[in-house]
Formats: C-alpha cells, structure tokens, sequence
C-alpha cells in the first residue's frame, strides 16, 4: 500500500480536561463552540504521493475530539444583516469537531529526538515510537519555522495501532 496512502496514524493526543473550541463555518457570522471532552483520540497525518518516490508527503495535521456543544449562533443573515432569530437547537448536544493544521506545525520539541511526549492539540501527544521529527532547516543551514515529519514507509497507509 506504500505509495498510495493519503492518511496514516502517527500517534495520539490524551485530553486529561474539558476544554473549549470554537467552529466557524463558511458564513463567517456562524460558529459553534464545543466542549471538547476528555480522551485519548487518534492524530493523523495525510498528503498527496511523490510520484518520483512513491512515498507520501504529509501536509495535513488531522484529529477529531468528541465534544458537546456549549453554544451556537447561527443568526440567518441576508447581505450580512440579521433577519431572524438565532438557533440553539444542538446546545447540549453530543457532537464531533475535527482539527486540521499544516504538518509542519508538529511541534519544535519533537525534532530530533526531542521529549515525548509534549503539550499539543490541547493535551498530552504521544507519537507512535518509530515516528521521527527535524527541524526545518533553509538553504542557509539556520533554523527556520517548522518540523518535519518523517513516516517509515512500512507504516504508510496504517490507520490503527
């Protein structure tokens, strides 16, 4: 399956305590504000295939929290103007939120061989231990914004641990 995988399990976030998240949606006036409860949940990385190597190229950061909405506001709106009341029919409700960053957001402290795991994505993250991370480093040699992440090709593909 090497070369053909968009996504692949890269370790795990442990939320030891509620925290909140807000959803914003394409009108921009609309959101959602979630609970995001406590758990261990699966982080993901995903891309598109080097057609030169066969091997994935991880751009997106994925991981989606059991919440439960906290508030809503979805005003309807014409031209930006409110027409009507808003609704709260979910508040209380049980409901997902996904979260998705660019890989290159992976934390700094994972570069090589850093401690793990760290504070990220709202609790403790825990790569899976063949998982690699290096800094992202510019034609000059300095270090610049940016960790790269480095997924053996056997785990490619491996949706589950």
């Amino acid at each position: 399956m090497a070369g053909f995988a968009l996504r692949t399990l890269v370790g795990h976030v442990n939320v030891a305590e509620e925290f909140a998240d807000r959803q914003y949606y394409e009108v921009a006036a609309w959101s959602r504000e979630h609970k995001i409860q406590p758990g261990t949940y699966p982080v993901y990385v995903s891309g598109d295939v080097n057609y030169q190597t066969g091997r994935l190229n991880p751009y997106w950061v994925h991981v989606t929290y059991d919440t439960i909405i906290a508030d809503e506001d979805f005003t309807p709106l014409f031209a930006g103007v409110p027409i009507g009341p808003t609704r709260k029919d979910g508040v209380g409700e049980r409901d997902t939120h996904s979260v998705q960053l660019y890989a290159y957001q992976f934390p700094a402290e994972l570069a090589d061989n850093g401690p793990r795991p760290v504070k990220w994505l709202g609790g403790t993250f825990t790569p899976l231990p063949r998982i690699t991370f290096t800094p992202a480093v510019s034609v000059n040699g300095e270090r610049r914004y940016g960790t790269h992440v480095q997924i053996p090709e056997d785990l490619e593909g491996v949706t589950e641990s």
